[in-house]
């Protein structure tokens, strides 16, 4: 009796031992990761937190779904960034809106590309107003991403640009940027500039790091006494190390002038 009792012990203590050491390693695990929510909920700023990301939306496509981002039974889309513009002495929304066709997930990289909306508001009274704004003004592949840079672009005496900085997604990595500038033009946002910013160039093929540069560029206004700033473009080259990464050694820097060109009302390359 005492030997079987020793033993149903043995077995209970091995039993407890186990569980105890099966809960700490599930404690221990790391925790997973939420999922992006879609469409996103951007909680806004004030004087703009009266209302929401829904809110913006549907001023621009009255017939948006809030819970399931359907813009319409071909097109599904959720604001990609929201941010306050201070410009002129006042305070303006501006909102990208990124979309796709439905079901762009189960198609090739080459046909499942997204468009960017770009829109401004403004508080007229106690309403929400859809100042200006302009669809389709950008595009890149699935894992293409965009932002706003709010820079000073001072593109007159009298106007400011907006800038916004795009990674096209080209083979799911980051290592290319380009800057958009829009002037607000009525009721519609106009392009007025676009370059690569952020780049690399191959010499020799793209295995060979002794022939790699990174390529990163900045943007310098030039001011005018009257008409468009001119811009100018510094543009900085480093070397790659053996290990593939950036070294602080630059190669050699150029720049370029770009000048207001009337007749396509955009900036062209200074020849």
């Amino acid at each position: 009796m005492t030997k079987r009792l020793n033993i149903t012990l043995v077995v209970i203590v091995i039993s407890l031992i186990s569980f105890l050491n099966i809960t700490y390693a599930e404690t221990n695990k790391a925790p997973k990761k939420p999922r992006a929510s879609f469409p996103k909920h951007i909680a806004l700023s004030p004087p703009f937190n009266h209302w929401n990301s829904c809110d913006l939306v549907l001023l621009l496509y009255p017939g948006y779904n809030c819970e399931t981002g359907n813009i319409n039974e071909k097109e599904v889309g959720s604001i990609e960034e929201a941010t306050i513009w201070k410009e002129g002495g006042k305070e303006h929304l501006l909102m990208l809106f990124e979309k796709s066709v439905i079901g762009a997930e189960k198609l090739s990289l080459a046909k499942a590309g997204k468009q960017v909306d770009i829109a401004m508001y403004d508080i007229s009274g106690k309403e929400l107003t859809l100042t200006a704004f302009s669809k389709d003004v950008i595009s890149y592949r699935r894992y293409g991403s965009s932002y706003f840079d709010l820079a000073p672009y001072r593109l007159s005496s009298t106007e400011e640009g907006v800038g916004v900085r795009v990674s096209p997604g080209i083979g799911g990595t980051d290592t290319i940027e380009e800057l958009y500038l829009f002037r607000v033009k009525g009721s519609v946002f106009q392009e007025v500039f676009a370059r690569d910013m952020v780049d690399t160039e191959y010499y020799s093929g793209y295995e060979d790091l002794s022939s790699k540069l990174r390529r990163n560029s900045t943007l310098q206004i030039i001011p005018k006494a009257s008409g468009m700033n001119d811009l100018k473009i510094v543009t900085r080259y480093y070397r790659f190390d053996d290990g593939g990464q950036e070294e602080k050694e630059i190669v050699k820097t150029t720049s370029e002038i770009w000048r207001w060109d009337e007749n396509s009302q955009k900036y062209q390359l200074s020849r």
